[in-house]
């Protein structure tokens, strides 16, 4: 069973295989019609990001692959902007593990076995063979776009529209709502090592009236270290900018 929570955890907090830097811009609502430019449509993607200091929420997380038996939990996710994702996972009603991600610091307590984990940062990405940073953790609760280049191009069809890079290291390609520009679907891939991450972003729901956040995830990872692994999280009772507390009691790191 430890090996399995892990992993659940690990997968959860890494879900992207490559390290990133998040862009800004002015905010504000750009209006564009059938003709647009990949340029505008970035903008509006990212105008679209969830921003909030805190964040709080009731999660269900499926894992099931090649490496990793299927396994379902619930728990509680809580993130501080730019300081803590903090995570309590249950079984049956029973808190098994619970986990606490910093800037630079990973920190998993494993009530199965009774083991502790700490470590730096790059605990996560030596263990799962992934790269990985805080910054991208926290877009990706959020359920916020990442970008690896400003270069793409852009068509529009039933589906919506499809902003792609053929150069960009990872290949990357972005599906966004036709009506509101909603972010759909990423996809990321690399060719040495191979790797390939598909993220489908559904259940958009309004928040307090502002913030239309994506209330389920769908990760498909395919790499050589992991095999193919799909990965389920629902997000339900979210709290936006509400303080909370994130109780663990840290051990030292190794």
């Amino acid at each position: 069973m430890k090996k399995y929570i892990l992993i659940a955890i690990s997968f959860l907090f890494i879900s992207l295989l490559f390290s990133c830097k998040t862009k800004k811009v002015n905010n504000g609502t750009t209006v564009i019609g059938k003709e647009k430019k990949a340029v505008v449509l970035v903008e509006n993607m990212i105008t679209n990001q969830v921003k909030a200091d805190w964040l709080s929420s009731r999660i269900k997380l499926n894992v099931e692959g090649d490496a990793v038996m299927n396994i379902g939990l619930s728990g509680t996710l809580r993130m501080e902007k730019d300081k803590a994702i903090w995570l309590s996972l249950k079984k049956f009603g029973f808190e098994v593990a619970r986990a606490l991600i910093t800037p630079d610091s990973a920190f998993v307590l494993d009530r199965i076995n009774g083991n502790n984990i700490a470590e730096d940062i790059s605990y996560v990405q030596r263990k799962m063979n992934f790269p990985a940073n805080f910054q991208m953790l926290q877009a990706m609760v959020l359920g916020n776009p990442v970008f690896f280049t400003k270069d793409f191009e852009t068509k529009i069809d039933s589906t919506g529209y499809t902003l792609w890079s053929e150069t960009s290291s990872p290949k990357s390609t972005y599906l966004l709502g036709a009506e509101n520009f909603s972010l759909k679907a990423m996809a990321f891939e690399e060719y040495n090592p191979k790797r390939l991450m598909k993220v489908n972003l559904e259940n958009y729901q309004i928040i307090n009236g502002q913030r239309n956040f994506s209330h389920n995830r769908y990760f498909d990872i395919r790499s050589e270290g992991t095999g193919d692994m799909k990965v389920k999280l629902v997000f339900s009772n979210i709290e936006f900018d509400v303080e909370k507390k994130m109780p663990f009691t840290k051990p030292k790191l190794n």
